[in-house]
């Protein structure tokens, strides 16, 4: 008795890119392949994927994204497959991390128009639970800048305010500049302010502001 013995060739190694990192909203992991014509199969839960598994589609790739509220972690996993061919290994990524970003802060006024002696800056954002961290000075700010808590009085011209907001599990938000603000002093008033005194009436002019 004899027994015929058929060696399949291997498909080559898949290449998974990006294969780990941490991303803001969504990222698109791509498959690739030496080997042509080969399906591929992955799942992005861990799981081992098999010829049920989802199919990769090479013109969209797998996109991977946030639902809004928390940060998500994506293990994907994949296999190669050909007919008359053997599997390729199995790639599997490290943690792909996906999040959420804190929605950028807005500043009131935002240095549009010329104030007088002084302007009170406001600064929100819609974010729950978010701290908003802001600078006067130029610099980007971070979280061991000034916290916002209260208006900011702003009394000097060409000072601009930088600010950015975060929240526990988000991305921080995108930064957001306002100003320079043009501030102008504002003009002086006389007591009294013109009149007809005699010639050898004694007045007494003040000046004072607003």
């Amino acid at each position: 008795a004899s027994t015929n013995y058929r060696i399949l060739e291997q498909i080559k190694p898949l290449v998974m890119d990006p294969s780990v990192g941490t991303f803001i909203h969504n990222v698109t992991m791509t498959l690739s392949c030496e080997t042509p014509d080969v399906i591929i199969k992955y799942t992005t839960d861990g799981s081992k994927p098999t010829a049920a598994s989802q199919g990769y589609d090479a013109e969209r790739g797998i996109n991977l994204e946030d639902d809004g509220v928390r940060r998500k972690v994506f293990i994907v996993r994949a296999i190669a497959m050909k007919e008359d061919m053997g599997d390729s290994d199995q790639v599997r990524s490290q943690d792909i991390v996906v999040m959420p970003q804190v929605k950028t802060p807005v500043i009131e006024p935002a240095a549009v128009g010329t104030f007088t002696d002084t302007v009170k800056v406001e600064i929100y954002c819609n974010t729950p639970e978010s701290q908003i961290y802001w600078t006067d000075d130029g610099s980007i700010p971070t979280v061991k800048s000034n916290e916002y808590k209260h208006s900011i009085t702003i009394d000097d011209t060409a000072r601009e305010i930088k600010a950015i907001a975060v929240a526990s599990g988000l991305a921080d938000s995108e930064l957001v500049t306002a100003g320079p603000y043009d501030i102008q002093p504002a003009a002086p008033v006389f007591e009294p302010n013109g009149g007809h005194f005699g010639p050898r009436e004694h007045v007494i002019v003040t000046i004072f502001e607003e």
